[in-house]
């Protein structure tokens, strides 16, 4: 199944969305939308929901967004220790004057990390309020997207960048992204951000008499410089590359100043410069914002960034949909235990009928054993009372008369020896003192003086003789007589 993302960067001046997957042949731009006019929408989730219903984007797809520049903060920290982290107690502590956010509302997150040569540790932290984020996930939940991933503007571009122009992040380098209303200024170094700097941009506003005294050349070559010695404490090196990205890629003026004034080597972003697919023949070159959201939700893991979702201080869920996963989840109860109990009952109902059926042998047997019984009460304990009686009967007969045999163990002895595959049949048995005279018919004559042999083998019987074996003409069985003489022993 193909991995699909949508990078939304949607702002006050213009409204980019790209839709990406990840192949084996790369990544693959397969949708893409620009709007510099979006003023004629009222919320931003109703130009989502046009992305998804006019334009075709995936409503499946994880989409990612970018927090509000003005509503992000950055600030490096810094510890004596290499293997010691900055935990979440240590940032509360440290950045609760730094910025001017609530302690409750603030919501921390470590970016980047980096050991520097006196063995002290260098951690980039963002801080966001909390409202922010759920401001956003509101938006999206109302749009009916399926976003995953809220990011920091400045680590999309680095992606994109890293993406498209990995060969000029090995060493240090300088990142200036700049759009309508702010200017994000960073330092790289080997596939890391140092530092950030996040600032007004003093872009010309028609409504401002003073805006035409504004240098946006000077501003931003007073700022690199800054950021360059709060992130390596050095000065700028020759050839160190100067990365451009938004409006100031597509600024030629701005790109001779800076490469006038600055030891640097010039890299205007290029963006979409590696995806395959529906790639525009002239990309605006804010794109790489919305690229870069894209990569993040692709691949997370080999690219730099924070997603804010996933700090120690998750927004609140939506009471909403939190209310129906309840109700679903007693609604999915209600539907187990009501299977549980059906299947009991049902179990006991087939318990039941067994039972009766039980109780209904169990009185057959009875009324064959014992006809005489008119009173029927227990048919188990009636039945058990005559039998003791019988024993008692049977063992008072055979102390008084020692001499001649139990009727029963004569009779399960003949039954015992003899076989089924023979086909006898016993008609008539009677036993009087030491002999048993018994009428019977099988097959063939091969099967009656097979079965006389058996018996004779029996130590119980002291002779046994066959007598008027015959096969009437009426008949296809053989009739016979078999006179057994007991032994005194049995």
């Amino acid at each position: 199944m193909v991995k699909r993302a949508i990078g939304l960067d949607f702002n006050p001046s213009h409204i980019h969305a790209v839709q990406m997957s990840r192949r084996a042949e790369g990544f693959h731009v397969e949708k893409t939308f620009f709007d510099d006019h979006p003023g004629q929408w009222d919320t931003p989730a109703q130009w989502i929901q046009f992305l998804f219903s006019e334009h075709g984007f995936d409503r499946r797809a994880t989409v990612a967004c970018s927090i509000p520049h003005d509503r992000l903060f950055f600030r490096r920290e810094q510890t004596d220790y290499v293997d010691k982290e900055i935990d979440d107690d240590t940032l509360s502590a440290d950045i609760q004057d730094a910025f001017p956010l609530p302690a409750e509302d603030k919501v921390t997150a470590v970016c980047c990390r980096r050991i520097s040569a006196d063995h002290t540790t260098n951690e980039l932290v963002t801080t966001v309020a909390r409202s922010t984020l759920e401001a956003q996930l509101a938006m999206m939940e109302k749009s009916k997207a399926r976003s995953t991933r809220l990011e920091a503007s400045i680590f999309a571009v680095f992606s994109s960048i890293a993406t498209n122009h990995p060969e000029i992040l090995a060493g240090p380098a300088i990142l200036v992204y700049t759009e309508t209303a702010r200017i994000l200024i960073a330092v790289t170094e080997n596939e890391q951000i140092l530092c950030v700097r996040n600032l007004p941009s003093p872009c010309r506003n028609p409504k401002d008499e003073h805006s035409d005294s504004v240098d946006v050349s000077e501003l931003l070559l007073r700022e690199i410089e800054l950021t360059w010695r709060s992130g390596l404490e050095e000065k700028i090196p020759e050839t160190t590359p100067l990365i451009l990205a938004g409006r100031a890629a597509a600024d030629p003026e701005l790109r001779n100043d800076l490469g006038r004034s600055l030891p640097c080597r010039i890299f205007p972003v290029e963006p979409l410069a590696r995806a395959v697919g529906s790639v525009p023949q002239h990309p605006d070159s804010s794109f790489c914002l919305a690229e870069g959201l894209a990569l993040r939700a692709l691949r997370p893991d080999t690219t730099v960034g924070v997603n804010l979702l996933q700090s120690q201080a998750l927004p609140k869920r939506n009471p909403i949909r939190l209310k129906k996963q309840v109700t679903y989840s007693f609604i999915l109860l209600g539907v187990i235990a009501t299977v549980y109990l059906g299947g009991i009952f049902f179990r006991l109902a087939k318990l039941e009928g067994q039972h009766s059926d039980l109780q209904s042998e169990i009185r057959q047997v009875f009324l064959q054993a014992l006809p005489e019984e008119k009173t029927i009460v227990n048919e188990l304990a009636q039945m058990q009372t005559h039998l003791q009686e019988y024993q008692e009967r049977s063992g008072l007969w055979r102390r008084q008369s020692s001499a001649q045999a139990d009727p029963l163990d004569v009779l399960h002895t003949i039954t015992i020896h003899t076989p089924s595959n023979l086909g006898i049949t016993i008609q008539d048995l009677l036993i009087t003192g030491k002999t048993v005279r018994l009428t019977a018919v099988c097959n063939s004559f091969q099967d009656a003086y097979g079965w006389q042999r058996i018996l004779q083998k029996q130590t119980e019987f002291a002779s046994v003789d066959m007598q008027y074996p015959k096969k009437p003409s009426s008949s296809d069985a053989v009739q016979f007589v078999m006179v057994l003489e007991l032994e005194t022993e049995l």
